[in-house]
């Protein structure tokens, strides 16, 4: 009697496995392979993984906007009440405000780091220019988005730097015009920061750095000047050590000062502080019920109370309550 041996079915692999269809599967459709191009391997130390960290920060910005502007009010006369409520009503809220602010602040040293690394490594040559010229744009773009940012607060310090800003508007002439009172007489110019904030600055911003990225894997990682290079000069030579981009990825988002500086930024010292309205023709904002023009860091001393100072009734409300006013001296706290 013949006995046929039992059919013993392949291995289907473990989670591992199954995970690995799914990307191929994904890959196969969008192309996402297209990621792993070389990169040699001087490019894997810290100051050449700083355009990396940049766009890291980027994410971060993006992911904790969107939690913030659900409860945001750009409204002049809520607006500072509404930041207050993120950092004490909202559960979370002072954590995701400081994850925010210190993601901010990182993207612009970075970037800015990321501009001098170039400069002085020379990867602006040939046939790299037009790639420096966006990242100079994308720098400007992220100090555009500072700004606005810290004029969203609504606070002293916001208030200040938006009358400076109106001010050099008014000095630039047409190339001022949207800081202008002409611009738009019917929306608070408030709101159109909020706008330019959430919309048109991030929106610019992704798009440059989708370019940006495009011509970094079409032009290639720029050769170290103090390694050999290929023939024409441009590149690194071929018997320089690769990896894949996406390894490249994983190095910068595990490695310490990408897991760490976020994190710790925000755990430790938290949402930057908190300070009251602004109040006219004054450098800093004075406690509630204070009259106008008046603070304890310009005086050295205690100032008068009086309980009809409000902020509403400040001579800087028009101006920036609607931008058909003409911003005074007093009104937008120009430091005297």
């Amino acid at each position: 009697m013949t006995t046929i041996p039992r059919q013993v079915a392949p291995p289907t692999g473990g989670p591992r496995g199954r995970v690995r269809k799914v990307i191929d599967v994904i890959d196969e459709r969008l192309g996402m392979g297209a990621l792993e191009y070389p990169v040699p391997e001087h490019a894997n130390n810290l100051a050449w993984s700083l355009g990396g960290i940049t766009a890291g920060a980027l994410g971060i910005l993006i992911v904790t906007g969107v939690v913030l502007v659900q409860f945001y009010s750009p409204v002049p006369e809520s607006a500072n009440e509404s930041v207050r409520h993120i950092v004490t009503g909202v559960w979370g809220g002072s954590f995701v405000r400081g994850l925010h602010f210190w993601a901010s602040q990182a993207m612009y040293v970075t970037a800015l780091l990321h501009l001098i690394r170039v400069l002085f490594t020379g990867s602006y040559k040939k046939p790299r220019e037009g790639n420096w010229l966006i990242g100079v744009g994308l720098f400007g773009l992220v100090t555009l988005a500072l700004f606005t940012g810290t004029v969203l607060k609504w606070d002293q310090e916001g208030f200040e730097a938006l009358g400076h800003n109106l001010e050099i508007g008014k000095l630039m002439g047409g190339v001022g015009l949207w800081f202008s009172p002409q611009f738009a007489d019917r929306v608070p110019i408030l709101v159109r920061l909020y706008g330019a904030h959430v919309v048109i600055v991030p929106i610019l911003i992704i798009v440059l750095v989708t370019l940006h990225g495009l011509l970094v894997k079409r032009h290639k990682i720029s050769p170290h000047p103090q390694l050999p290079t290929d023939a024409s000069g441009a590149q690194a030579p071929a018997e320089e050590p690769t990896e894949p981009f996406t390894h490249h990825l994983r190095r910068i988002a595990t490695s310490p000062l990408g897991c760490s500086v976020f994190w710790e930024s925000s755990r430790c010292c938290g949402p930057p502080r908190l300070v009251l309205r602004p109040w006219p023709g004054s450098r800093s904002p004075g406690p509630p019920g204070t009259s106008g023009g008046c603070s304890p860091w310009r005086t050295g001393g205690a100032c008068p109370r009086s309980s009809t100072a409000n902020w509403s009734s400040s001579p800087c409300w028009p101006s920036c309550r609607s931008s058909t006013a003409t911003p005074t001296v007093s009104g937008v706290g120009v430091r005297s």
